[in-house]
């Protein structure tokens, strides 16, 4: 375990000497408030530090309290970061929208900045550390430093990791030959692999000493490529029986659509189906609420083989003043709560 340590207040008086220079961090624990001279970092950032910018990236921070000023230090980094996230979501989105409009029976969607935001978070941010903290002319000013090299290698071995995952995702979309299922989807998982992906390469190219990335093993333009090819057209049939099931079979319908899964509604030509159950049960009265508990059973299989895909069991319990009430608001709890949940499983099962 690391050895906590602790930094004794200093009071220097003028008629001693000079006021102390800044406190650098102890070796086994965080910054230390500094007093005395203002350092040249607070006003002048990385030229007056003491820190290559070659070997670290900088940022300054202010506030009334340490908490606040060392946020804003870190945010300092952050937003050398931002402009570069935001470029790739542009980007996607443009690759995106060409394709969805391109009538290929394929559909897929853009991560968001929010959601590319926290994958570099996840591996970029995460590396900052505060390294000095003055304390002066009644504010908190500190210093945030990440080390490029070592956030450039973390960066490096996630984007290795990534490269191999998509990798393996086209080589099975590949190898399912007969299963456009399977193979329209496992090409769609190696595109959100590299967006993923391409974030961290952004990130790279901005932190890493020599400003570059790291290039894909398989680009945009090539797995757009595997997708029109493929006929992605994924059908698939509903048999869902129960009450209810009318409104919970479109909530359904609609979620899978937007995973760029066709549904088909009354029709034996499909590659899948879905079978499910709705049951509803009284389950108690409770200070004038009728409780009614919801159970949606299903179950995918392959319209040639049979074969069951996948398997899932969901429910809810809630109640209102009435049977019929409750049965209501089971049904619309079934729809916004449970189905998101059972689309992402749906297509999870479809691509393994």
């Amino acid at each position: 375990m690391k050895k906590l340590m602790t930094a004794a207040a200093v009071v220097a008086i003028a008629a001693c000497g000079p006021p102390p220079g800044p406190a650098y961090p102890p070796a086994g624990g965080g910054a230390v408030v500094s007093g005395g001279a203002k350092p040249a970092w607070v006003d002048r950032g990385q030229a007056g530090s003491r820190y290559s910018d070659r070997e670290f990236m900088l940022g300054v921070g202010h506030g009334r309290g340490r908490t606040p000023c060392e946020g804003d230090a870190r945010a300092a980094i952050a937003k050398i970061f931002s402009s570069n996230i935001s470029q790739v979501s542009r980007d996607w989105q443009g690759h995106f929208s060409k394709v969805n409009g391109s009538g290929a029976g394929v559909r897929i969607e853009a991560m968001n900045v929010q959601q590319l935001t926290q994958v570099s978070t996840n591996y970029t941010l995460k590396g900052i550390e505060i390294k000095e903290v003055w304390n002066g002319d009644g504010s908190f000013h500190c210093l945030a430093l990440l080390d490029r090299n070592s956030t450039a290698q973390t960066l490096r071995s996630e984007i290795m990791r990534l490269d191999a995952q998509i990798q393996a995702s086209v080589q099975e979309g590949d190898r399912q030959r007969s299963n456009k299922t399977a193979r329209y989807l496992n090409y769609k998982k190696a595109m959100n692999l590299l967006q993923r992906r391409e974030a961290l390469n952004a990130d790279l190219r901005v932190v890493s000493p020599y400003k570059r990335g790291m290039p894909p093993v398989w680009g945009f333009a090539r797995l757009v490529a595997k997708f029109t090819r493929s006929k992605a057209g994924i059908k698939i049939g509903f048999h869902i029986k129960g009450r209810e099931r009318a409104k919970v079979q479109s909530c359904l319908g609609s979620a899978l659509q937007k995973r760029g899964i066709q549904v088909l509604e009354g029709s034996s030509d499909v590659d899948l189906w879905i079978h499910g159950k709705i049951d509803m049960k009284r389950a108690g009265y409770n200070n004038g609420t009728m409780m009614v508990r919801g159970t949606l059973n299903m179950r995918i299989t392959g319209s040639d083989d049979g074969k069951t895909l996948g398997a899932f069991t969901h429910d809810v319990k809630t109640g209102r003043q009435t049977l019929a009430q409750s049965i209501q608001l089971v049904a619309s709890k079934l729809c916004y709560d449970v189905v998101p949940k059972l689309a992402a499983q749906i297509e999870a099962a479809l691509t393994k």
